[in-house]
């Protein structure tokens, strides 16, 4: 089943806000990206941040692009490397 990002969103109600450091296409591929992003979640009343990086694969449906199969995890303490690369 393919998801767009209202749909995909929706399921994450904790988290208060996401924060893009990369978004490309993958080794020249027409529907796969490379994303890298961080989310803040509202855990146990508290903010945490989260860091993933990986692939997603995307699906063209009706002239959008919707997110259709993800390889993503996540990255422990990113070191400030991560961020500009």
């Amino acid at each position: 089943m393919n998801t767009d990002f209202d749909e995909w969103t929706g399921r994450f109600k904790d988290i208060l806000d996401v924060n893009i450091y990369k978004s490309e296409r993958f080794n020249n591929t027409r529907y796969v990206a490379f994303v890298k992003f961080s989310t803040k979640n509202w855990v146990g009343g508290e903010a945490e941040m989260h860091y993933y990086e990986g692939t997603w694969l995307t699906v063209l449906e009706d002239g959008v692009y919707k997110m259709l199969e993800a390889d993503i995890l996540e990255v422990g303490s990113p070191g400030w490397e991560w961020f500009y690369e």
